[in-house]
């Protein structure tokens, strides 16, 4: 797509003082770039060329502008890794050759005209050492939800030991609090199960 397109499709999915610089790097890299409906598995992600189809970094598109923003930057970071590296095969998908193209590219964007106050602070702490995914920094992930249109779900992180809730059509009870994981009983069953600090819960009320 050309860079006037892009701007005008990515306008809707990210703040518009990242517009310029964001457009920039897909022209300049020549980066196809899909938007889609809503993964449960993935924010985004990159696909390099395969038996004949051509490299693309994919998006869904129910992303806040931040969220879509840092994930995209995300991306862009692997698929210049990949171009630079496409012929060795041992650089791994989160290594120290992407940690680093993704701190570069992010630099840019580390200011108060593009994220809010809650937004980037923390995720200046969290590109000190990026993880594979930005959910997997409760911190990080906490704020940019604020900034989600509907703000009905839960975290479990948020939850106490003896609250109840309900996660995948099941009732469930904290037991237990680890540092990122709930030890958590089913209430049909009294089995324990673990579950992820960062899975979206509905808080039942206690009767």
């Amino acid at each position: 797509m050309e860079q006037t397109k892009n701007r005008d499709i990515l306008a809707k999915y990210i703040p518009d003082s990242a517009l310029d610089k964001i457009t920039a790097l897909l022209q300049e890299h020549a980066i196809r770039l899909h938007i889609k409906r809503a993964r449960k598995t993935k924010l985004g992600d990159f696909r390099p060329e395969h038996n004949g189809k051509p490299a693309k970094i994919t998006m869904n598109a129910d992303l806040n502008k931040y969220a879509f923003l840092i994930t995209l930057v995300h991306e862009i970071a692997h698929w210049l890794v990949w171009v630079e590296h496409k012929n060795t095969y041992t650089i791994k998908p989160h290594g120290p050759q992407w940690k680093q193209t993704y701190n570069n590219l992010m630099y840019d964007f580390l200011v108060p005209e593009i994220f809010p106050d809650d937004v980037l602070y923390p995720l200046i702490i969290h590109m000190r050492n990026p993880k594979a995914s930005s959910s997997s920094d409760k911190y990080l992930l906490k704020a940019l939800k604020n900034h989600n249109k509907h703000k009905t779900a839960t975290l479990l992180d948020d939850l106490q030991i003896g609250d109840q809730f309900s996660f995948n059509h099941k009732n469930f009870e904290v037991t237990k609090i680890n540092r990122s994981r709930f030890i958590c009983t089913d209430l049909s069953n009294s089995k324990s199960y673990s579950i992820h600090s960062m899975a979206e819960v509905e808080r039942m009320v206690k009767e």
